[in-house]
């Protein structure tokens, strides 16, 4: 009896986890590193402004995540016969992992723990992170939350490339520097492509659930030939305009290290052109993209911070 009640327990906190999607945290909380990489080439990072930074992107992330879940559990995700570990919601709320009740309790613990960390950098003598914070949780907020719902109105895509790629970096370099650098804007737009592609490549699956509902995403407005053509576009995005701004004498040529990331950004657009109109065949193309996404990103702190220096 003791051991079922211990498995039955175990089982809901890794349905929790799932339900936060933590392993998604790389795609907020890697961008805050790569500005911290680029902070350290002009100036010391101080551990306890990044700890904080981090903290702050890494709640409010989380939060959203389960947002998103509460807005689409009733619709979208009830009705979506394509449920990948991926897309299609987390399912916490539909298999009664969590009340709905106790996802708001989160979400407001998750919220606290953010603003506890603005307090904390307020102090720190960084006042602005307010109206950053407010910036990226409303963006956040806004993709799922009823009344702005920007998924449905074909703005999802550019809210979450913002939301996760310029505005990101930017307010994390503020947060490590007490200054705006705009070399911070050009680091986010190359996170920024890749992980609106995880957004992008995740709406395919989801289609069919998300037009007889009525998400309008940019996916279902367009033809699925059309949808690929931008998936590719996205995918290569980030290595076109990493060249274009060391070029320019934006950003270092340290940035370049992003460039062994390319052949698994290729291998995901090649498999996506051989998956045609079949959901279940996009699920290895949703996997690449996200390993696209951690592996830029990290070869870009990597690259930053150590050939940066060299």
């Amino acid at each position: 009896m003791a051991r079922a009640e211990e498995q039955r327990r175990n089982g809901r906190a890794i349905a929790l986890m799932n339900g936060l999607r933590l392993p998604f945290l790389t795609g907020s909380v890697l961008p805050v590193w790569a500005a911290a990489a680029l902070v350290s080439l002009d100036h010391r990072v101080d551990p306890v402004d990044l700890t904080l930074a981090t903290l702050a992107v890494a709640a409010l992330h989380l939060a959203s995540n389960l947002v998103n879940d509460a807005a689409d559990s009733d619709n979208t995700d009830r009705i979506n016969r394509f449920r990948t570990p991926y897309s299609g919601g987390s399912g916490v709320l539909l298999d009664g992992t969590l009340t709905r009740a106790g996802l708001w309790a989160i979400v407001v613990v998750l919220v606290g723990i953010a603003i506890g960390a603005g307090i904390g950098l307020t102090l720190r003598g960084r006042p602005l992170v307010w109206l950053l914070g407010m910036a990226g949780g409303l963006l956040g907020l806004g993709y799922s939350a009823s009344g702005a719902r920007l998924m449905s109105r074909g703005l999802g895509e550019l809210a979450i490339f913002v939301s996760f790629g310029p505005l990101l970096t930017l307010a994390s370099g503020y947060v490590l520097t007490g200054r705006f650098d705009p070399r911070q804007l050009a680091l986010g737009t190359l996170p920024g492509f890749l992980i609106t592609a995880v957004l992008w490549i995740n709406q395919f699956p989801d289609r069919d659930a998300d037009a007889a509902v009525g998400k309008r995403n940019l996916v279902v407005r367009m033809s699925p030939g059309s949808a690929r053509l931008v998936y590719a576009a996205l995918m290569f995005g980030p290595f076109v305009a990493a060249a274009a701004c060391v070029a320019g004498h934006v950003l270092p040529a340290a940035t370049l290290a992003i460039v062994p990331a390319l052949p698994i950004a290729g291998r995901a657009v090649w498999q996506l052109r051989r998956a045609a109109g079949e959901p279940a065949a996009v699920l290895p193309v949703q996997g690449l993209t996200i390993l696209s996404h951690s592996a830029l990103t990290a070869l870009l702190v990597v690259g930053l911070a150590i050939l940066g220096h060299a």
